[in-house]
């Protein structure tokens, strides 16, 4: 992936109330390791109404993402990614809109009480994943195949029981199964590479022992505190 129209691009938005800082640490990841994704934060905010359970309904986001994108005149190519502080209806923490796929949102929250990884690691982890199952998706690849019910410390774990993340998290890692599957696709290499670069940095914030890791000088230079 080396020409302009090879690239990865993203929009970032966020729901009004969430601080811009959360949408800045996620793209700060992808422009400290470099790769096809690139990501844009967006300075609007944008305001959904819950329903009377305080519970955002996935259709009504999908509708907001589809008016940002026709309004905006964003690129059918570009995916636009919503960052969102309100649970949504099935208290999921990300989803993809299954008519249009590059329209998503990640669901984000104090996790502390399941992972010691930053919030934001875990807006990079899913803007990932909508990533390749888009690609896997306009492929013909069946990637809800791929998920993993049981989890095996894969990209593509599931993750019913919310504590199944800080595993996933912690293992940073494709299954020989997957990786197998998005080979054969075409996915490129690039992307792979940027991917286990991000995967096996953020590992360090997940795991106990993190702290007592020696940090590179790379490491040391991130623009605000991990």
């Amino acid at each position: 992936m080396n020409s302009e129209q090879d690239k990865i691009h993203v929009l970032l938005f966020r729901e009004d109330g969430l601080e811009r800082i959360h949408a800045e640490q996620t793209v700060a990841w992808f422009d400290r390791f470099a790769g096809p994704v690139k990501i844009e934060t967006v300075d609007e905010s944008i305001s959904v109404t819950p329903d009377e359970r305080g519970k955002l309904s996935w259709s009504e986001l999908f509708t907001e993402l589809g008016r940002i994108r026709r309004q905006g005149k964003v690129s059918p190519t570009t995916f636009i990614v919503l960052l969102t502080r309100t649970p949504n209806e099935k208290n999921w923490f990300a989803v993809q809109d299954d008519s249009e796929m590059r329209n998503g949102f990640i669901h984000v929250d104090d996790y502390r009480w399941m992972t010691n990884a930053p919030s934001e690691v875990i807006s990079v982890h899913y803007v990932l994943k909508g990533i390749y199952n888009t690609l896997l998706a306009e492929k013909g690849v069946p990637w809800m195949h791929m998920i993993h019910d049981q989890p095996r410390g894969c990209l593509f774990d599931f993750c019913p029981d919310k504590r199944e993340l800080n595993f996933k998290l912690r293992t940073a890692d494709l299954c020989g199964d997957c990786l197998h599957v998005i080979q054969s696709a075409g996915i490129p290499d690039a992307l792979l590479q940027q991917t286990v670069a991000i995967m096996e940095e953020s590992r360090r914030l997940a795991i106990n022992t993190g702290q007592f890791i020696e940090q590179k000088e790379s490491f040391l230079e991130w623009p605000f505190p991990v």
